[in-house]
């Protein structure tokens, strides 16, 4: 996820929050103060659960610059078939011993 998202859903969020505590503020409604409390926590856990999402995303993906860089090998799980880097020996999603063209 672009590094701009979860700053423009903290700012949507504050500015939501603003608006509906200067409602609270003029109107003298306790309504719009409970309104304020729930958007800001509510904002703030959707934020931490997006982030956490695409943290575990991240860390599953390959980074095949980093795979040319460095001139490691690709090969699939026997377990999963899903694609893994060889020099990892174990598979990010499964867990089973990955074996290359030297160990058949």
């Amino acid at each position: 996820m672009n590094r701009r998202v979860p700053l423009l859903m903290l700012g949507l969020v504050v500015i939501v929050s603003a608006i509906s505590f200067l409602i609270f503020y003029i109107e003298e409604s306790i309504f719009f103060l409970f309104v304020t409390i729930f958007l800001l926590v509510a904002g703030t856990i959707s934020i931490v659960i997006v982030q956490a999402i695409d943290l575990a995303k991240h860390e599953k993906m390959i980074d095949y610059e980093m795979v040319e860089k460095y001139h490691l090998h690709l090969v699939d799980c026997p377990a999963c078939e899903k694609e893994n880097i060889l020099e990892d020996q174990y598979c990010r999603f499964c867990g089973e011993q990955l074996k290359g063209e030297k160990d058949v």
